[in-house]
C-alpha cells in the first residue's frame, strides 16, 4: 500500500430534509475515508446511521468529520467504494 491521498468533491441533496445542496469533501487514504460536510450537523448524524448499519465508522467531534475504515483496501479502492456510495445517495461527483 502507498501513502497516496485521493480527494473526492461532491454535492448531495437527498440526505437532509430540506433538499438543500450539501457540499462534501472526502479524503481517501489506504484503509480510511475522512468526510467533511458543509452542513455542520450532518457528519454526526450520518456517522450514527452508518455505524448502526454495521459499518466501521467514527465521528470526530473536535474536527467535525466522519471517518470510515475500509480494512485492507488501497486509497484507489477506497475512493471507488466511496464514489459508488455517493452516487447511490444521489450525489453528483465533481
Amino acid at each position: 500500500m502507498d501513502n497516496k491521498i485521493i480527494t473526492i468533491n461532491a454535492i448531495i441533496q437527498k440526505i437532509n430534509g430540506t433538499g438543500d445542496p450539501i457540499a462534501v469533501r472526502i479524503f481517501c487514504k489506504d484503509q480510511y475515508a475522512v468526510a467533511t460536510f458543509s452542513d455542520a450537523k450532518l457528519a454526526k448524524q450520518l456517522a450514527k446511521k452508518e455505524s448502526a448499519a454495521g459499518k466501521d465508522v467514527r465521528y470526530d467531534s473536535r474536527l467535525n468529520v466522519m471517518v470510515e475504515r475500509f480494512k485492507n483496501k488501497t486509497a484507489k479502492e477506497v475512493a471507488f467504494l466511496v464514489g459508488k456510495q455517493m452516487k447511490k445517495a444521489g450525489g453528483k461527483l465533481q
